[in-house]
């Protein structure tokens, strides 16, 4: 396993809970960064729901698969980002909590553990400052009340500074290259 990988897995075996932001700016780091937080999920007995799009899926895989058993890899869910947050043709925050749940639901009705790694990604649509933040301020009390481990990845220069501001708001901690941030001092996360 690369060992910025493994630094990086060591830093998010910390967390057990959390609202984390992830601003895109190297697609390189960007996989090293998800698949350490892959391994450190698997590893701690976590389902991994992965909602990406197909090209960064395929190589988020190839980084893990030589690291986790047939049964380990069993753990980690694909969820294709488009259809995640499109599934009504728009970004709609009712209709993406209600296709979330359904994706999660066999493993909360097997009462077991899991964590989420979303990419969000949008197309050419306007107005979206609104129903991103609107979409945050849910999931960020989501988490809390779920008590879950959740990482919101964005590319960053997609990103108005209004709705970089409105993101360091709603999460609890920001991953960086190569470590991470905590941004509310008030929310305790990691415990």
């Amino acid at each position: 396993m690369n060992t910025s990988i493994q630094d990086m897995k060591k830093k998010i075996d910390e967390y057990k809970s959390g609202h984390i932001l992830y601003l895109i700016d190297d697609p390189q780091a960007y996989l090293k960064n998800a698949a350490a937080y892959i391994l450190s999920g698997v590893e701690q007995g976590d389902h991994v729901f992965v909602i990406e799009n197909d090209r960064m899926f395929t190589s988020l895989y190839e980084l893990v698969k030589a690291s986790l058993t047939r049964t380990q890899l069993d753990r980690v869910h694909f969820v294709n980002n488009f259809d995640f947050y499109y599934s009504r043709g728009d970004f709609h925050t009712p209709t993406i909590v209600a296709y979330f749940l359904e994706v999660v639901k066999p493993i909360i009705d097997a009462e077991q553990s899991y964590r989420t790694w979303a990419h969000i990604e949008w197309g050419k649509l306007q107005d979206i400052e609104d129903e991103v933040d609107a979409y945050e301020i849910n999931a960020q009390k989501t988490v809390h009340e779920m008590d879950l481990l959740s990482v919101c990845a964005y590319d960053k220069d997609r990103l108005t500074e209004n709705m970089k501001g409105s993101l360091l708001n709603s999460h609890d901690c920001l991953m960086l290259e190569d470590e991470i941030v905590l941004l509310n001092q008030q929310d305790a996360v990691g415990d």
